[in-house]
Parts: structure tokens; sequence; C-alpha cells
């Protein structure tokens, strides 16, 4: 994929990075808006039975969500963050060195810790691996607040007052166009149940922002409605695995022309 001195010398476009992140910015804002309302929508305009809750009422039991978080817990999770994270370097540098492809560091990284927390706990179940823990979501939340924080902080919005209004034009349209495409075809071709409904949430976090926001956007939902463990295998290797690879080449394909 090419850089930003590359787009800059090769298109003339110097506003490319700010362009991106602000773009990426006030949809990641509107992804993390949006999910939980139209799943929610979903859920309740379809009479959908939540597993695990009260067809009278669809709340959760009162001690559902009292998961105790102590600091081994948080250790453990950070740790098994980062053990992800240096395999996923060594990864992404061996792809790059072997293959050529030049995939974003994180999909390595993420892959590492699918497989790792898909393997570790049958290989060694005394090892107190931290997925699906208190622990690891509040690890997590707290990673992702700091990428919207950094992603803000690091804004010149003041490069894009030449065209702030077709950046906001094109997000606009962008939104419109993903909320019908999923309320009429995803959620209909998923299934139409509450798997459905939880990764038309993700969906929307996908399509208007990222992997994280989408996960965020799930994390809300089944912890608002009951657990979906399914929807968060598939949607992460789905968008952080199968996306990338087709965006390098979409995007370098767009450039050409």
């Amino acid at each position: 994929m090419e850089s930003e001195d590359e787009l800059v010398a090769e298109h003339g476009f110097p506003a490319a990075l700010e362009s991106g992140l602000a773009v990426a910015t006030i949809s990641l804002i509107i992804a993390s808006l949006l999910g939980g309302p139209l799943a929610k929508l979903l859920i309740e305009r379809n009479h959908i039975v939540v597993p695990g809750t009260s067809p009278d009422n669809g709340e959760l039991p009162p001690e559902a969500d009292a998961a105790p978080i102590d600091k081994m817990g948080v250790m453990r999770a950070m740790l098994a963050v980062n053990v992800a994270v240096i395999l996923g370097y060594l990864a992404h540098a061996w792809l790059t060195e072997a293959t050529g492809v030049n995939l974003p560091l994180f999909v390595p990284c993420l892959i590492m810790g699918i497989l790792l927390s898909n393997t570790v706990p049958l290989i060694f179940p005394r090892l107190h691996w931290p997925a699906h823990t208190a622990a690891l979501e509040l690890v997590s939340s707290y990673a992702l607040s700091i990428f919207l924080a950094m992603s803000l902080m690091s804004m010149q919005l003041w490069t894009l007052a030449g065209s702030a209004a077709a950046l906001f034009i094109i997000v606009a349209a962008q939104t419109v166009v993903a909320a019908a495409y999923i309320y009429f075809v995803v959620f209909p071709a998923l299934g139409r149940d509450y798997q459905a409904a939880v990764l038309s949430g993700g969906f929307t976090g996908l399509s208007l922002g990222s992997t994280p926001t989408a996960i965020a956007s799930m994390s809300a939902i089944t912890r608002r409605y009951g657990p979906s463990p399914t929807a968060f295998v598939l949607l992460p290797l789905v968008s952080a695995f199968f996306v990338d690879i087709v965006n390098v080449g979409a995007i370098s394909l767009f450039l050409r022309l």
C-alpha cells in the first residue's frame, strides 16, 4: 500500500493523511452511535427472543454483569495482548520479507490473538488464559478509547477547510447507504435471528468505522441482551483478514485509475 509521501508525490494530494483521519474519525463516531440502536431496532421490530433472557421483558438477569475484575486478571490480559502483539510483529516481518505482501500491522497481531485464544486454553487448560473475561474487556475498552483519542488529537483540521463540505457529504451518503444495506440485505441474509442482529450491529461498525469499533458495538449489544460467541469469531476473521487483503489491491487499483 502506498505511503503518504508517495500519495503526495505521485497523486498531488498533500492532505491525504488529514483527509483520511478526518473521514475515519467522523465515521468511527457515527459507527459507535449507530451500531447499537440499529441492532436494537432489528431485535425489537422482528420480535427476536434473545438467548438467556425472558421474552416478557428482554432483560438479562441482574447478576449477569457482575464479573469481578482484579489486578491479576488485568495483568494476565495485558500479558496476553503483548504476547499476541509481539508474535504479530514477527509474523508481519516474515510476511513482508517472504511474500512481499504489506498487510496493515494490526492484521497479523489480531490473527495471533485469535490463534492464541483458540489454542492455548486447549493445550494449557490450567494457564488461566484471559479470553472472555471482564479484565480483557476492560483492557479492550481502554485501548479503543486511546485509539479514538489519538485519532482526534492527531488531526490537522485546518488543512481540510477547502474540502470539509465534500467530506461531510461523502460520510453522510456512506452512512445512509450502509444502514440501508445492513437493514435490508445483511440482516435477512444472515438469518434474521439474534446472531444476525449482533453481526449487523458489528457490520455497522465495520462498514463505517473499523474492526475495533465493530467489536465495541457487538460488546455493547451482547452486554445488554446476551452472549453471541460465534459473532465474535466470524466478524474479526472477515473484517481484519479478508477485507484488508482485498483493500490492498482495491486501493492500489483506484489510485492507478
